[in-house]
C-alpha cells in the first residue's frame, strides 16, 4: 500500500477550462451540474450523491485526450504535528486565588474553566 500511485481526473477543473472560468478559480458540482443541463435529481454534499453527479459530468466532458494525474502520496511532504500542550489548570486556579486574596469557590473555579476554553476556542474574537 505505500508505493501506490493513484490515477485521477481533476473533474471540475477540466469543467472549469471548459466553461472558460478566470485563471486560477474553478467551479463547484452544483455549477458544472447546471451549466451541462443535468437534472438535479438530488441533494449534494453526500458522498453516493456527488459521485453520481461526478459521474454524470464525466459522461458530459470525456474525451481520450484527457490525460490523467498520477498521484504520489510520498511525493507530498507529512504534516508535522505539535505536541499537544496541556493547561496547568491548578496553577491558573492559584493565580485567580492569588490575585483576589481568598479561595475560589467551586462555581468560580467552574466558570474559570470554562472561560479559559471559550477563549482557547476563539468563541468572542471580533
Amino acid at each position: 500500500m505505500n508505493n501506490l500511485y493513484y490515477v485521477f481526473g481533476d473533474l471540475l477543473n477540466l469543467a472549469s477550462k471548459q466553461f472558460k472560468t478566470p485563471n486560477g478559480t474553478t467551479i463547484g458540482l452544483r455549477s458544472a451540474v447546471e451549466f451541462l443541463n443535468i437534472p438535479i435529481q438530488c441533494d449534494f454534499h453526500n458522498a453516493f450523491n456527488d459521485a453520481f453527479y461526478t459521474t454524470e459530468i464525466f459522461k458530459k466532458l470525456y474525451s481520450p485526450d484527457i490525460d490523467p494525474i498520477t498521484y504520489n502520496k510520498e511525493c507530498y511532504f507529512k504534516r508535522i504535528v505539535a505536541p499537544k500542550k496541556k493547561v496547568d489548570t491548578e496553577g491558573l486556579l492559584n493565580q485567580f486565588e492569588k490575585m483576589y486574596n481568598r479561595e475560589m469557590t467551586d462555581d468560580e473555579k467552574s466558570i474559570i474553566k470554562l472561560s479559559y476554553i471559550m477563549g482557547k476556542t476563539n468563541q468572542f474574537l471580533i
